[in-house]
């Protein structure tokens, strides 16, 4: 067809044949992750999901076995037919009490702002390619819906990351309606690319840059992905077709690293009243995270201010 007759001419495969190949190999899997099949027995307890094996309350629902959870943080009855516009999404394998802790900080942010979260369980691909392969198939899911109940952006967060200012939209960072051409945003660290927490578009161009993503290490097998996913995001960003729809913000904007405790600060630091910290490759990480948690968790009044107030 079209698309292998362009591969043997150039030797390299187009995303859209990569996106196929790509489709073929984890189609069962997708299949698996509809969100759509409520289990019985749910309870629940205001708007707190509770759950106890096999079970779900109203307001989340799960794939089989459990495989996917996703939570609204506004119940559908109210919403009063408002949309949801910002899913986020992130993935935790056997979390222990600190991860899980900091998945309830995302938890309660959404509450405040309608956010849903899709919090994937189960292992999809090897080594760390569940990431890009997990937030491929939920744009293709998204693509799926009606327009009018489509999400319009993913915010993708590591699960070592830690809401500790819940009054911050991330619409705050999202790009005015003038800037429609702005796909992607990320931050950089001293290593380059942090793909540890960035909002992308739900539209095509995700599509083509996940799927690429995915099949990255296939297709260009002579290249070093020194970071992995991570590196094989960064190269393809730097390419003509994705570069130009991309736009580099400040780190510390929603992907600030922890500070110092006597509070001397990098600009890439958390300050009072930013959005999160994320804790990524750091030596006793949940010693850490447990620092950070305790604080999250007391609710200051000097680090949950309104956003007009901090320095966004």
């Amino acid at each position: 067809d079209h698309e292998k007759a362009e591969q043997e001419k150039d030797g390299k495969p187009s995303v859209g044949g990569a996106l196929s190949d790509l489709h073929h190999a984890v189609s069962d899997k997708i299949q698996s992750w509809s969100p759509y099949h409520h289990k019985q027995g749910a309870t629940q307890k205001g708007n707190k999901t509770t759950s106890v094996k096999g079970q779900k309350a109203p307001n989340s629902t799960a794939g089989d076995n459990d495989g996917e959870q996703v939570k609204d943080g506004i119940k559908a009855e109210d919403r009063l037919g408002a949309r949801t516009r910002i899913g986020k999404c992130t993935i935790l394998f056997n979390g222990n009490s600190f991860w899980e802790r900091s998945i309830q900080t995302h938890e309660q942010h959404d509450k405040i702002h309608g956010y849903r979260l899709h919090v994937l369980r189960q292992k999809l691909l090897d080594d760390v390619w569940d990431k890009p392969a997990y937030i491929l198939s939920l744009l293709l899911r998204e693509l799926a819906k009606p327009n009018a109940e489509r999400l319009e952006w993913l915010f993708w967060v590591d699960a070592d990351t830690i809401i500790l200012n819940p009054y911050i939209p991330i619409e705050t960072f999202l790009p005015p309606p003038d800037f429609d051409d702005i796909h992607l945003m990320y931050s950089n660290d001293w290593n380059g690319l942090n793909n540890g927490v960035f909002p992308i578009r739900v539209n095509q161009w995700a599509v083509d840059l996940f799927s690429a993503i995915v099949s990255y290490r296939y297709y260009r097998p002579e290249d070093p992905l020194v970071f992995r996913d991570q590196s094989a995001m960064n190269t393809l960003m730097l390419e003509p077709r994705f570069a130009k729809n991309i736009v580099n913000a400040p780190q510390r904007w929603f992907n600030a690293y922890q500070g110092e405790h006597n509070e001397t600060l990098q600009p890439f630091q958390i300050r009072r009243g930013d959005l999160l910290v994320h804790f990524a490759g750091v030596p006793a990480r949940e010693e850490r995270m447990g620092y950070w948690l305790d604080r999250a968790e007391q609710h200051l009044d000097d680090w949950e201010i309104p956003v007009k107030s901090t320095s966004y």
